[in-house]
């Protein structure tokens, strides 16, 4: 019986030792298994950099803590290499040493050359401003050269200008240093002296504007109305009317070397042609509408026109056209030769005593000096030579080889055009 109490006692004992280790043991590892981690040796040397200390000072924290296991070795997580502190402090200094011998390399090597470029840059930039200061030089040198013979050249070409009371569509000599000028818009048309004075004037009421005129050898003069009729005035100023051309508008009007009549008519359904007339009476002698060798008509929207010899010249809306007695075209004249870039509309024509044409281009501000055969002997610049811009009506003085030609802001110059 105490034997049994005996062994009952002991196996108690033994029961509380067991249970007191095993509580130790929960005790220990609650400890263990704190928020804060101990720190491996890689952990340590972080720790003393960061914090600034200088390399003696990480040498001796290092090896004090070096103979400490990791971490990660202590809770046998892994077995791995490179937690040694040596290899790491190794690294470390390879790697600064490494990064200074680049850095030499790069100031010994790079920098020179960046240095040598940039002087390059900056001589480079001198003379090219060098060079932009000696082109805008002579860019003003040639200005001033350029503004120079201009100026001679208009000294040289212009005779004198003046301002008209009414804007210049049409102008027309009537003898030496006198000429008419007309406006579409104006019933009355104006003559003037070669220096700006007006020596008389014609009203004709109810033309509703003259479009152009002609004198013939008898000093009787035809004019062309916007009341779409054609009249005549005499030498004592008696107006009758010659010509009804409804239901077309009479615009540009010439005579023949017979004296004919010849008249451009525009009208509202394609009925544009140029009709022949006779001086005395009127009657419609035949219509000339410019057919090429395939029988298309070239004239379609005449404005001016003159004559020399046989043959006509119409001013169209882009082109000028040579017709001789028989309807035949001998020429066209398209007037690129002035600016191929922009377009050619001729407004003004008039024949000298060579039977050449002189062709108003108020687009390009020129007037186009051309033979009897269609070809271009030169271009007369009028806004550079002569100070007008816009050119529109236009005649020549025979008796004095004198050039006249007024422009819609009435202007008028009287100039040169032969050497």
């Amino acid at each position: 019986m105490q034997k049994h109490r005996a062994d009952k006692h002991r196996k108690r004992r033994k029961r509380d030792k067991e249970r007191q280790r095993t509580t130790q043991k929960h005790q220990t590892q609650r400890t263990t298994h704190k928020p804060t981690r101990p720190m491996g040796n890689r952990c340590r040397l972080r720790t003393a950099i960061c914090h600034g200390n200088s390399r003696s000072e990480q040498t001796t924290s290092i090896t004090m803590n070096d103979s400490q296991e990791p971490c990660c070795v202590r809770r046998q997580v892994h077995n791995h290499n490179r937690h040694g502190i040596s290899s790491a402090v190794e690294k470390h200094l390879s790697a600064e040493e490494r990064f200074n011998d680049t850095a030499k390399e790069v100031q010994r090597d790079v920098l020179p050359s960046m240095d040598q470029m940039a002087d390059k840059v900056k001589k480079d930039r001198s003379e090219n401003r060098d060079k932009i200061s000696r082109v805008r030089e002579e860019e003003n040198d040639f200005r001033e050269e350029m503004e120079q013979v201009v100026d001679e050249s208009c000294n040289e070409l212009k005779v004198r200008s003046f301002n008209s009371k009414i804007g210049v569509s049409s102008i027309t000599t009537a003898g030496k240093n006198i000429a008419w000028v007309m406006n579409c818009d104006s019933d009355t048309m104006y003559m003037y002296d070669i220096s700006g004075e007006i020596d008389r004037f014609i009203t004709v009421a109810g033309s509703d504007g003259i479009n152009d005129m002609v004198i013939r050898r008898s000093g009787e003069t035809i004019i062309s109305c916007n009341d779409r009729k054609v009249r005549r005035v005499s030498m004592s100023g008696e107006i009758s009317t010659l010509i009804d051309t409804s239901p077309c508008w009479p615009y540009g009007i010439c005579l023949t070397d017979r004296e004919d009549v010849v008249v451009c008519m525009r009208g509202q359904n394609h009925e544009d042609h140029v009709a022949v007339y006779s001086p005395d009476i009127g009657r419609k002698l035949r219509d000339i509408k410019g057919m090429d060798s395939q029988g298309k008509q070239l004239i379609t929207h005449p404005y001016r026109v003159a004559g020399y010899g046989k043959d006509l010249c119409v001013i169209n809306s882009s082109y000028a056209i040579c017709v001789n007695e028989k309807d035949d075209v001998r020429w066209v004249y398209d007037g690129k030769e002035a600016n191929p870039m922009r377009p050619f509309e001729p407004c003004g024509i008039a024949v000298d005593k060579y039977n050449n044409l002189l062709v108003t281009d108020p687009i390009n501000a020129c007037v186009h000096y051309i033979n009897r055969d269609g070809q271009l002997i030169k271009i007369i610049q009028t806004q550079e030579q002569a100070g007008l811009s816009c050119p529109w009506g236009i005649c020549v003085d025979d008796n004095t080889g004198q050039l006249w030609v007024g422009n819609a802001l009435k202007n008028v110059v009287i100039c040169k055009y032969l050497s």
